[in-house]
């Protein structure tokens, strides 16, 4: 991954904002990020500068969360070209910020809503 020179701004349904570094998805380049823990939004950009949301995610390992990438396959399907990472070492902040987000009706997280679905029945 090839890591971005801006910051991704998203905001929270309570109205406060959080700032990601953005990272390119690509293939020939392994990962390197400075964060250990975070919240982690995996997007697709579009031609026209738009991002699409695919899914947001927090762990305490994120080289092996995002190199694994195997959530169900929807995210691995739906082709995310970037990765945006929220370094936040613990474990109760990074579930409320993630909750923030996901309740913003603003976004869709498409493969968040897949998941829970296979995994409540």
């Amino acid at each position: 991954m090839i890591k971005l020179g801006e910051k991704l701004r998203v905001s929270g349904a309570s109205g406060k904002e959080y700032f990601f570094e953005k990272y390119f998805i690509h293939r020939a380049f392994k990962p390197h990020f400075e964060a250990e823990k975070g919240i982690y939004l995996f997007l697709k950009k579009k031609n026209n500068g738009k991002y699409d949301p695919i899914y947001a995610g927090q762990t305490d390992q994120l080289h092996e969360c995002i190199n694994r990438r195997d959530k169900g396959n929807c995210v691995v399907k739906c082709r995310p070209n970037r990765v945006c990472i929220l370094d936040e070492p613990l474990e109760t902040m990074r579930k409320n910020v993630l909750e923030d987000i996901l309740a913003n009706e603003k976004y869709e997280f498409s493969c968040n809503t897949l998941i829970e679905e296979s995994i409540s029945i």
